[in-house]
């Protein structure tokens, strides 16, 4: 977990841990915050049979954290999804990319955030 001070906003980078506690503790972290919040995810990979079931926990996890979701590629796509809709999330605030420049297309769709 990096935290990178951008002095308007603050990065919480945890590209690199891909493992359900390490998220967790992400996410509790991102919690603390106030503002715009906004989680880029691929979801939890590798995880065999159970990783349906481990990306909709993420997906409502994320919903009690967030106020802004970007889900990159496919693979975990809908579980994410429907784990954000069951935990609440507006549907308007989230966005799907398969590449960093469909990422940033999709953040500058809110005024004041620079990317």
């Amino acid at each position: 977990l990096e935290m990178i001070d951008m002095k308007s906003f603050v990065i919480i980078d945890d590209s690199y841990n891909a493992n359900e506690e390490g998220v967790k503790e992400s996410l509790n972290v991102l919690a603390r915050f106030t503002g715009r919040k906004i989680v880029i995810t691929s979801g939890l990979v590798e995880m065999g049979s159970k990783q349906y079931e481990k990306n909709f926990v993420l997906g409502k996890e994320i919903a009690k954290s967030a106020n802004m979701v970007v889900i990159m590629n496919e693979t975990n796509k809908i579980p994410i999804l429907e784990g954000l809709k069951k935990g609440g999330f507006s549907e308007d605030k989230i966005f799907f990319a398969n590449s960093r420049e469909q990422q940033l297309i999709s953040l500058r769709c809110f005024p004041n955030l620079r990317v």
